[in-house]
């Protein structure tokens, strides 16, 4: 259930069977091992933001993504805006089918929230902490993007001071 892995989620979203899964962005000459997907496998939101905050990690090009399992919530758009800064409107876009296990496999969108490091530039020398969520419309969307934007960057500021 999403309030197992995130008892701070939108109302909406507690009571839906869920999974927290972690993911790596590479940049030239990175890669990946499952010692580091172990190290950074980790059962809640509150843990995984610790871990992607640390000073320490900034270099780990590392993620985190809430989704859903057995249903397909009707969220029909998303926000992909940095952590630190509310972006602009048009970033508010309709959500689309995702990649499956094979680049030609296309399933429906479960993701409830992403949050990540992204990497800026081929070898990834400046980063920015990325959140995305859904919405059944565009202002829901937002709701739901400060919502968890206000929840996490609590999480940041007692990482980071």
């Amino acid at each position: 259930m999403v309030s197992q892995i995130f008892p701070e989620a939108p109302v909406p979203w507690r009571e839906w069977p869920a999974r927290l899964e972690v993911f790596f962005t590479f940049v030239e000459g990175t890669c990946v091992s499952q010692a580091l997907y172990d190290e950074y496998a980790v059962g809640s939101i509150e843990p995984a933001g610790r871990k992607l905050f640390d000073k320490h990690n900034d270099s780990i090009f590392v993620g985190y993504r809430l989704h859903t399992e057995t249903v397909i919530p009707a969220l029909q758009w998303y926000v992909s805006w940095p952590l630190l800064r509310r972006g602009s409107d048009n970033e508010v876009v309709r959500r689309g089918s995702i990649r499956g296990v094979a680049p030609w496999e296309m399933k429906a969108e479960d993701t409830l929230l992403s949050i990540w490091n992204e990497p800026r530039g081929v070898w990834g020398f400046s980063r920015v902490l990325m959140l995305r969520t859904g919405g059944r419309d565009r202002a829901d969307a937002v709701s739901n993007w400060t919502y968890c934007a206000r929840y996490l960057r609590r999480i940041y500021h007692e990482v980071r001071m």
